[in-house]
């Protein structure tokens, strides 16, 4: 009982490692989606605007000039946000999301650890479930689910 007092102390120190590291992959995730949509959508307007406008719609000198200064304001928008996106992929490093699966693979293996330390305690063997349908084909109630046998 010892050991598993210890296991599930450790596992307690575990998840309180890993939960600022996991809000803050989760934070670098949801900046990465938002960043995503303004820089699909900043390059199809740069893409829109570097196109020259239709001789046929008659532009007039002030229409070239504010589809060039949009053209510019478009790509300015754009290295922004790809600057934006440089500094989260620096926040969201690799070493951060290894240190993250480490402690979360440690984590699960402390938990299978006391269950199976629980399970011997208990006579069983370890990984063996208590109660509960261990029977593939049976249902909640524990109609089996398996097609009838044909005799032939």
């Amino acid at each position: 009982m010892a050991q598993i007092e210890r296991l599930s102390d450790e596992g307690a120190q575990l998840k309180a490692l890993l939960a600022p590291l996991q809000e803050q992959i989760n934070g670098a995730l949801n900046e990465r989606l938002r960043l995503n949509g303004l820089l699909r959508q900043a390059r199809s307007q740069v893409l829109a605007y570097s196109a020259p406008l239709d001789p046929l719609t008659f532009p007039s000198q002030a229409d070239k000039e504010e589809h060039a200064r949009q053209l510019g304001l478009w790509k300015e928008g754009q290295r922004k946000l790809l600057a934006a996106n440089t500094a989260n992929e620096a926040r969201m490093g690799v070493d951060v999301r290894l240190n993250a699966a480490r402690l979360a693979r440690r984590l699960e293996t402390v938990a299978q650890e006391i269950s199976n330390l629980t399970a011997v305690a208990e006579g069983r063997r370890p990984g063996e479930t208590k109660g509960g349908l261990s029977y593939v084909g049976e249902d909640f109630i524990g109609n089996s689910q398996l097609p009838p046998r044909h005799s032939t």
